[in-house]
């Protein structure tokens, strides 16, 4: 709520509307629990000018790392090793890579 009304007077930057959708997701739980689904993860790559034609859901994913200057980990082996908790992926891709195991 502050958040909202400091930007309301300009005293705090816009945020991506990318971002924003990102953020009302509940980090700990999985992209289904959050009612995330392909269509949605789409739009919100084009949202940050993410080409997403022919991409599956980890490239897609990846894409979104890559734009936010993260680590293109989804779905990989680093999650053995892991400790970003706060990652908006980590419990799909925990599921994920547990289940190509």
């Amino acid at each position: 709520m502050v958040h909202e009304m400091l930007k309301n007077v300009g005293m705090l930057p816009a945020i991506n509307p990318a971002v924003e959708e990102a953020n009302k997701f509940n980090k700990n739980s999985t992209l289904e629990e959050n009612n995330v689904n392909f269509n949605e993860i789409r739009k919100m790559a084009k949202g940050m000018k993410i080409n997403t034609n022919r991409l599956k859901l980890p490239e897609l994913i990846h894409s979104i790392q890559r734009a936010e200057n993260n680590i293109q980990c989804y779905g990989t082996p680093r999650v053995d090793v892991c400790n970003e908790e706060q990652c908006l992926w980590r419990s799909n891709c925990v599921v994920t890579q547990t289940s190509t195991i």
